[in-house]
């Protein structure tokens, strides 16, 4: 297996999770977005052993498209579509027939797959089903592919959803599950150096401003976002040895509050979002309760009213508290 290099962003995690797959063992990384999960398929496939192929396919795109997959994936191992529609099972068996091929397959954003709207019929006939389950379990056996899963959110082995809708029997084997470790200080500071534009008074910035650099460090990592927040600013930070502490500080609260705006959620999203809660909420409780007849008449609108109404007085509160902070400002200026 290759050394994972120290510019990896998580270089022991890195290898830790490079390791596994490289065993056959398939993996499930989950962690919220702005923290590096992203960044760390970016390391695996830079640094994957040869001759294995690194494939990686986001959900995000294809939950709503098994033909879609299917042709990304063909595109992705080189492998020609004729006439007929391909098949998961025969694509990846096309590319095992020639000595030597390897794969490591990567299905980015897995739990999409759960939360997209698809009709449950329209999931049976884009393939999204117990088979398309059964075959990724099947690889476990296949020495030579390897399978990672990355998601928001861990991905249960006992019940599994695709289309929003549970299918039944399904259980996807996983030998591991993570969490998304979280940024070391050292892994910040090293990852704002290779992102802070290369220079002689980059460098003497590290050197001479060791208050301000440790205290940046920490308001990063204090970040909800930490990579995001850090990846934002990097560029942003002036390097002049003249440059005062204060000004440093007042800077930092300057960029918090941009990438606040930049980053916002569209009133669209939380809704979004609302939705996804409440319908886990429903599926849980149904789940917990036997599914009575009460909860089987609660349909998809009556759960999309209740998150509509609480997306509204969630947008209210945010606009209160904004208004609030510019009346607060002009009566103490």
């Amino acid at each position: 297996m290759n050394q994972i290099p120290p510019d990896c962003l998580r270089p022991a995690f890195t290898e830790r999770v490079s390791r596994l797959l490289a065993e056959g063992r398939p993996v499930n990384v989950y962690g919220k977005e702005g923290h590096g999960l992203v960044h760390l398929v970016d390391d695996l496939k830079r640094y994957c052993p040869e001759p294995v192929q690194f494939v990686r396919l986001s959900m995000r795109s294809y939950a709503g498209s098994y033909d879609g997959f299917l042709m990304a994936l063909c595109d992705a191992l080189h492998i020609p579509t004729g006439a007929e529609k391909p098949d998961f099972r025969s694509t990846i068996n096309r590319f095992l027939e020639q000595p030597g091929n390897r794969l490591w397959l990567c299905l980015e954003h897995f739990d999409r797959l759960a939360d997209e709207q698809v009709d449950n019929k329209a999931v049976d006939v884009q393939g999204y089903d117990s088979h398309f389950l059964n075959y990724l379990n099947s690889l476990n056996n296949n020495p030579n592919v390897s399978l990672l899963l990355t998601s928001e959110h861990e991905i249960a082995t006992r019940e599994l959803y695709v289309g929003g809708k549970r299918v039944r029997g399904s259980q996807l084997d996983i030998a591991r599950r993570y969490p998304l470790e979280r940024l070391t200080l050292a892994e910040i500071e090293a990852h704002l150096q290779r992102c802070m534009p290369t220079s002689e008074a980059t460098s003497a910035f590290f050197q001479n401003q060791p208050t301000f650099f440790t205290s940046l460090v920490t308001e990063i990592d204090a970040h909800p976002a930490p990579l995001f927040f850090l990846e934002h600013i990097a560029s942003k930070i002036p390097t002049g040895l003249d440059t005062p502490l204060e000004r440093y500080h007042e800077l930092m609260q300057f960029w918090k509050e941009d990438y606040d705006a930049n980053h916002a959620k569209s009133t669209d999203l939380l809704i979004h979002d609302a939705e996804l809660k409440v319908r886990r909420w429903l599926d849980r409780t149904k789940r917990v309760l036997g599914i009575s007849k009460i909860l089987r008449a609660i349909n998809t609108k009556a759960g999309m009213t209740i998150a509509i109404i609480g997306s509204i007085l969630y947008g209210l509160y945010q606009w209160g508290q904004q208004a609030w902070d510019w009346v607060s400002a002009l009566f103490t200026k």
